[in-house]
């Protein structure tokens, strides 16, 4: 019952943080996607503006993700003291996967009904560069390959962001709980306690 119990207590929190680092995730992609729109043809200023604000927006992310990990780990803890390393281990994971799943929910719903171009000009430009070295089997290969684009970005995207997570939460799940390499364990205290 008490496993249950444990689980049922990750699973509430990392609902609540996987929505929260989707969120920051989908935000970021719809600002990059704006940013991608701006019109830098000919305007160096505008594309040096373009580059930086990706990279602004990027880092965001990035730091953003690690950020509010480690805080709902704390949380977490602060709720549970009990938990050790291995119940914030399972409440990141868990947290990677839901976050995982909105990002790549928002990525699919993004190529198929916002901007359903998306792949279709990517394919275009790769199709004019290549254009005289594929053969006629390599072509028909591409064309097929482009209509299943959106599944498999979603699933890329879906992989991309569970990896991302998980590792993450290996790395933080290390020190939180914080622990005391000077403390005894209990048990090794109590076998001590009945040897007296």
């Amino acid at each position: 019952m008490e496993e249950k119990s444990i689980k049922a207590r990750i699973w509430n929190e990392a609902g609540r943080a996987g929505l929260a680092l989707g969120g920051l995730c989908v935000v970021c992609m719809v600002l990059s996607s704006l940013v991608g729109k701006l019109p830098t043809e000919g305007n160096v200023g505008m594309s040096t503006l373009s580059t930086l604000l990706s990279f602004l927006i990027w880092a965001v992310k990035f730091g953003g993700c690690i950020w509010l990990m480690m805080v709902f780990m704390k949380a977490l803890v602060r709720k549970n003291p009990d938990f050790t390393g291995a119940e914030t281990l399972k409440f990141g994971t868990a947290s990677a996967l839901l976050s995982a799943i909105i990002v790549a929910g928002w990525f699919l719903c993004y190529v198929l009904f916002i901007a359903p171009d998306t792949f279709t000009d990517s394919f275009n430009q790769t199709m004019s560069q290549m254009g005289g070295s594929l053969d006629a089997n390599a072509r028909q290969m591409m064309e097929r390959m482009k209509d299943k684009m959106p599944v498999i970005g979603f699933f890329s995207q879906l992989i991309y962001c569970f990896l991302y997570g998980y590792v993450l939460s290996l790395i933080l799940s290390r020190n939180i709980p914080s622990r005391n390499p000077f403390q005894q364990d209990e048990s090794i205290q109590n076998a001590d306690d009945d040897e007296q």
